[in-house]
């Protein structure tokens, strides 16, 4: 063997480092040119109305005046990640959402920078501490293994298996009491975040993907790492939209709903019709450059019907006259939808992050 071998072909790691040059080079200059074109065509939107966050999955909103925007969704000032909690059935192994247990509308997650995990949860408003015979609020530990449980828990959501560390006994007791349901407790995605992947590539074999506006079928961050979100890193509504569907629950003697009832992440107003954000390919943020794509229009189900009105007891109940999703069956139910559940809002994926804000333009195209 001759010395050059030996020590390795001083010439094969120049040209990779070469070819690895021009690569970025040119991965660079088409960032640039694509940024170009999307400048050129941008328009504005409104501004952003609500930023909303989600601590725990199907439990209530908690209102900030500011979030950073990361590919895996929102997350809080003090770190906390939306959907990052959510509740299990330890008796069959499922996610409780709110169409199996709307008392879970009652429970109001705080975020507490003296609690280990950044959150607390309390008592909504509406509910009566007495009758479901529990304190205001419990503090949220994960670690302290549930007696009931090994630890970790496995379980099925929406189809998909999912992972989360189980919370601690006073935590799942209070859960308990309030949902009242002796299987419900609370778990942690510590780890094993979920890839977008899978859903968005299943998105489009139906058919239901948009386009975005580069021509490409998926955006750069399709690959997002989520917790417990259901298919996209962040949900987005507009005002005229909710104002729309109120206006013809009004005009059939129902009364109205609120963005609680679709639980979206970010709300945007201003000069837009109804319906326009369906056309969207892509949502900027000029305050701080964040740049989310959108994808595809979210499919709604019952959880949109949880009648927020009704006792915050063990009476809080589903609406019994199926809105608002029988009102939206009539109007978003078309197009490549037309085989599936009605459409409100549309799901976001981040292609850059930064931080948005309640009061921040929005520029779309």
């Amino acid at each position: 063997m001759s010395p050059a071998s030996a020590a390795g072909d001083p010439s094969s790691g120049a040209t990779a480092a070469s070819a690895l040059a021009l690569f970025l080079v040119g991965r660079m200059l088409l960032q640039m040119f694509v940024a170009s074109r999307r400048s050129r065509n941008r328009r504005r939107a409104g501004t952003v109305s609500a930023v909303l966050l989600y601590p725990v999955k199907s439990c209530l909103p908690v209102h900030v005046p500011s979030a950073r925007v990361t590919e895996s969704g929102l997350v809080s000032p003090d770190g906390v990640l939306d959907r990052s909690f959510a509740v299990v059935s330890v008796t069959n192994r499922k996610l409780l959402a709110l169409k199996a247990c709307p008392r879970l509308s009652l429970i109001q997650p705080v975020l507490d920078r003296s609690s280990p995990t950044g959150i607390r949860l309390s008592l909504s408003e509406s509910a009566d501490a007495e009758k479901l015979n529990v304190s205001n609020s419990v503090t949220v530990r994960i670690g302290a293994k549930d007696s009931r449980t090994s630890g970790v828990e496995k379980f099925d959501m929406f189809g998909e298996m999912a992972y989360g560390k189980v919370c601690d006994k006073d935590t799942n007791s209070w859960l308990r009491a309030v949902c009242g349901r002796n299987d419900a407790i609370l778990v942690y995605c510590h780890q094993e975040l979920r890839t977008t992947l899978t859903e968005l590539r299943e998105c489009q074999r139906l058919g239901i993907a948009s386009k975005t506006f580069d021509g490409c079928d998926m955006p750069s961050s399709g690959d997002s790492r989520i917790a417990y979100a259901n298919t996209a890193p962040l949900l987005l509504a507009t005002e005229p939209a909710l104002t729309a569907l109120n206006q013809r629950l009004a005009d059939k003697g129902c009364p109205p709903v609120g963005h609680c009832n679709f639980r979206a992440n970010l709300v945007i107003d201003g000069p837009i019709q109804d319906r326009e954000e369906e056309a969207w390919s892509f949502v900027f943020f000029p305050s701080s450059g964040c740049t989310l794509a959108v994808l595809t229009p979210c499919t709604r189900c019952g959880i949109t019907t949880v009648d927020y009105a009704s006792p915050g007891d063990e009476r809080r109940q589903l609406r019994t006259d199926g809105e608002p999703l029988k009102t939206l069956a009539e109007y978003r139910k078309d197009g490549a939808f037309k085989k599936f559940s009605p459409v409100f809002g549309v799901n976001g994926f981040v292609e850059l992050p930064g931080d948005v804000a309640v009061g921040d333009e929005v520029l779309v195209i």
